[in-house]
């Protein structure tokens, strides 16, 4: 992520990132949702594959509302030290202009498969209503 806020508990195993990502040659929320998919192949996972539900959703930014999309990852992640993990990568992400060009505002929720549904369920309605992505709006 170029730009990012990371949050995590003490031992890393639920972790809140909010960000805003290059992207280039997108120009589709479902593109958009596509590239996250490859990268987690790419870096994390060969077998990563979309999970769960997926939908639509709205982000804020200081030069309007960005339409975006809501979907999870499934995932085994490999940390230096320790076993691996069964994760649930989720993203609530959106093309958005900012001054740089069209990049992505993003939610992301990663923890362990078996605490994932609680970890989201635990966080404040705010994080998703309250997050503003400062210079960024909707693509022109």
């Amino acid at each position: 992520q170029d730009t990012a806020v990371v949050l995590g508990n003490s031992d890393g195993s639920e972790v809140i990132a909010v960000g805003v990502d290059d992207v280039d040659g997108i120009t589709s929320n479902d593109d958009l949702r596509q590239a996250f998919l490859q990268t987690d192949q790419q870096s994390n996972d060969p077998n990563a594959k979309l999970c769960g539900s997926q939908g639509t959703g709205t982000l804020t930014g200081s030069g309007g509302s960005i339409q975006a999309t809501i979907f999870a990852i499934c995932e085994t992640i490999t940390p230096s030290s320790g076993p691996a993990v069964q994760a649930v990568d989720e993203y609530v992400a959106g093309l958005c202009t900012t001054s740089s060009g069209t990049q992505a505002c993003t939610i992301e929720l990663l923890a362990p498969q078996s605490q994932s549904q609680q970890f989201v369920s635990s966080l404040p309605q705010d994080l998703f209503t309250k997050t503003v992505f400062k210079g960024a709006g909707p693509p022109s």
